[in-house]
């Protein structure tokens, strides 16, 4: 039986990703020596796609994926270099969302 990559035709493709952070490290130029390394946070992905097989080394698709990933905020007393006053170093809450569509030819 051949692989459904060799048989040509139709393919449609499903993908869920979700995670939690187990490292991060962010550092402020303004605080020297302070380093941010909370992990409190979240990453979802999910992605379609569709393709065809015109020929065993010709694949033609289509793809669309949207990433959603959230970092909590953390802050920190520390040193401001340029004042040398003390201070509450933070770090914003972070969200980031894209979205990516697009031809592929492979």
């Amino acid at each position: 039986m051949k692989a459904p990559k060799e048989k040509g035709g139709h393919r449609i493709n499903f993908d869920i990703l979700g995670g939690l952070p187990i490292y991060r490290e962010t550092t402020n130029t303004v605080f020297p020596g302070t380093t941010f390394n909370s992990t409190s946070g979240y990453r979802f992905e999910v992605g379609l796609s569709w393709g065809y097989m015109f020929y065993p080394s010709l694949d033609v698709g289509i793809y669309l994926d949207y990433k959603y990933i959230y970092f909590d905020s953390d802050e920190k007393t520390a040193t401001n270099r340029v004042t040398g006053n003390v201070e509450q170093a933070v770090i914003a809450e972070n969200l980031t969302q894209m979205f990516h569509y697009g031809v592929a030819l492979s």
